[in-house]
């Protein structure tokens, strides 16, 4: 939480978070877990990488977050997504 983020991060997160809060309403935490990392590998690290999890997560990620990106900035976006997920999911051994 000290450390430097960019730009824009805390209201990025707000929105992610915002935006996580209605699919839970709908997906399971693992189903939500596996849709961020398979978003975060494709757009991140992957770009021909298909995603085969989550479906339903992938779907809200691709269709809001270019438009998180363009109000925020891509980099305090990714660092939002990030920090959700490790936050919410290293305790089961998971990490970005």
């Amino acid at each position: 939480m000290y450390e430097d983020k960019p730009v824009g991060y805390e209201a990025a997160r707000w929105m992610i978070e915002t935006e996580l809060k209605g699919l839970y309403k709908i997906c399971n935490p693992p189903e939500i877990a596996a849709g961020i990392y398979e978003y975060y590998l494709r757009a991140y690290l992957n770009p021909n990488h298909i995603p085969h999890r989550g479906e339903t997560t992938v779907d809200m990620l691709e269709t809001h977050l270019p438009y998180l990106i363009k109000c925020y900035g891509e980099d305090a976006v990714k660092a939002a997504l990030r920090d959700l997920y490790n936050e919410r999911f290293a305790r089961e051994g998971r990490t970005l």
